[in-house]
């Protein structure tokens, strides 16, 4: 199947910059700790255009910067993976920003600026935006930003009526849990593929064991495929479960992994692959991430 023939993947949700600090220690409250500060582009939805980008398969990236240089950057960087960019330069709000701190254990904290990303409007989503899509992929975060969130439901629904795959990732477990049940199961309706992390899927299920989950959520979304770190992935569809193991790493930054896990699925789903190989280019894209620093590919 040719890439033409594959379709596009619509990216839609958050694009921000990211301040990456790992700290010698852990955090002092009210005290300094020696860190490592370093700048690199971010957002969940950028994230994953980029990476989509790496694999050189065709997509669409629609969200909303701040009139300034990070804007500008963020936007020259996606171009120069071969991204088409519909993004939107806010000359009142700055570019996003997130704070990411990175534990000695590996696990992050994260404090978000969403800024610009706020202002996502139904006016950005013309005509033209669908030409050639095969699937959209919303970013979580716009659903749970409560500004963008009725945008978010409306872009799905028009996604529904074309006949395109609607992806959803939940994106973060706080502010999930914040969301009410009902409010939830409008988002879960709207999805054909959902992609929680161990966390997420305690968030969107009531009780019993993993498994008994995976079963639950896979009940009300078509696809489930559930991230699980190093202990791999787990794909549920009807009564089909497939497990498939992480591959072997050197793990110096997990920031962004899902994203690129995500990245790698859209394009084999894009492609119409079977589960094994949807699972397999997954965590090969999720291993090229956590063996190296930021949320994005590395440029030869």
């Amino acid at each position: 199947m040719t890439q033409l023939e594959s379709g596009k993947v619509l990216v839609v949700g958050d694009i921000m910059m990211d301040v990456l600090v790992t700290m010698s220690s852990e955090m002092i409250r009210g005290s300094d700790v020696p860190s490592a500060v370093e700048t690199g582009f971010g957002g969940t939805a950028s994230n994953v255009a980029s990476w989509l980008g790496f694999q050189k398969h065709p997509v669409r990236l629609l969200g909303v910067v701040g009139d300034d240089l990070w804007g500008r950057e963020i936007i020259q960087n996606q171009q120069e993976w071969g991204v088409e960019t519909h993004v939107w330069c806010n000359p009142d709000l700055p570019t996003g920003a997130v704070v990411v701190l990175n534990h000695l254990d590996g696990e992050r904290s994260m404090f978000p600026d969403t800024r610009a990303n706020q202002t996502l409007h139904r006016g950005l989503f013309t005509d033209e935006i669908w030409e050639e899509v095969s699937i959209l992929y919303i970013s979580g975060y716009t659903l749970l930003n409560s500004s963008t969130r009725e945008v978010a439901k409306d872009i799905m629904r028009v996604a529904k009526s074309r006949d395109i795959m609607v992806v959803l990732d939940p994106a973060s477990v706080g502010p999930l849990q914040q969301i009410e049940g009902s409010e939830l199961s409008s988002w879960l309706e709207l999805c054909d593929v959902i992609l929680p992390n161990e966390l997420e899927l305690l968030a969107l299920t009531s009780e019993g064991s993993t498994a008994e989950r995976l079963t639950e959520l896979s009940q009300r979304v078509r696809r489930v495929v559930a991230k699980f770190g190093a202990q791999g992935c787990v794909w549920v569809e009807g009564d089909s479960r497939v497990e498939f193991s992480a591959l072997p790493s050197q793990v110096v930054d997990t920031v962004g992994a899902g994203d690129a896990f995500a990245a790698g699925l859209l394009a084999a789903l894009a492609r119409q692959d079977d589960v094994e190989t949807c699972l397999s280019n997954a965590t090969k894209i999720a291993s090229l991430a956590v063996s190296k620093r930021g949320a994005q590919p590395e440029k030869s």
